[in-house]
């Protein structure tokens, strides 16, 4: 099973699994957010969460971290498990937490062809991709609380699966400013701010205006898309984890 852990300075959770796990969610990613361009509005969000497939498959190819972690349920202390791992920033993990809600509110309402109540359809209400999906979020969510302070998480959990927020023409130039900034904090900073970048991404204020402003002047001047427009900023060689 899928399961995460903050990394040693905050600066995001690395996610473990063995190979059958992130098999299976990779599968699941890709199926849930649909054929490129099937929806077009959301195209932006659906790259981000493809850039989690990628590192999946990374992983699966022997490209990213491999931890050893002791099984609970063996007395030896020799007895370990093997498992794949990789890192991802807190930014961007919120970010993809909160997008996966809509993705497979659109996915559901496709399977049971718009049909009322479509998440409890017979073609929806066990879909394994929809459980891996959840499973993945719970796994994050559950790291999440590791990192804010407890008199925060119902406040907070209740921010990330806010009705109002909506992923559709979303800028996700702006995660990487997210990304950045959060890099430039220390780690008790970090702790700190977590929130704060939480409700800035969902409640898409001045800041995100001003970027998602950037770069549809940008995508019209080059007589392009929002989602061929570069970040606007350049991450370090080497990060911090």
């Amino acid at each position: 099973m899928i399961f995460l852990r903050n990394t040693p300075n905050f600066t995001g959770a690395a996610v473990h699994g063995d190979r059958l796990d992130f098999e299976a969610l990779q599968a699941a990613l890709e199926r849930i957010t649909g054929e490129r361009c099937e929806w077009p509005a959301y195209e932006g969000a659906r790259l981000r969460v493809l850039g989690v497939c990628e590192e999946l498959g990374e992983a699966l190819k022997g490209n990213r971290g491999r931890v050893l972690i002791p099984n609970e349920e063996q007395t030896s202390h020799h007895d370990k498990n093997l498992y794949l791992a990789f890192n991802i920033f807190w930014p961007e993990l919120i970010f993809v937490t909160m997008a996966l809600n809509e993705f497979v509110d659109l996915y559901i309402s496709k399977e049971a062809e718009n049909s009322y109540r479509a998440g409890e359809d017979y073609r929806t209400v066990w879909d394994s991709s929809v459980a891996q999906v959840r499973s993945f979020q719970s796994a994050i969510a559950e790291a999440f609380q590791q990192v804010i302070p407890a008199s925060s998480v119902t406040g907070i959990m209740q921010q990330l699966n806010s009705d109002y927020f909506d992923i559709s023409h979303y800028a996700v130039q702006y995660l990487d400013d997210l990304n950045f900034n959060y890099l430039e904090m220390d780690k008790e900073m970090r702790r700190e701010k977590l929130i704060t970048i939480a409700k800035q991404i969902a409640q898409q204020g001045s800041d995100y205006q001003k970027v998602k402003q950037d770069v549809q002047e940008a995508a019209l001047k080059n007589n392009g898309k929002m989602t061929e427009v570069a970040p606007f900023v350049q991450y370090p060689a080497h990060i911090e984890w």
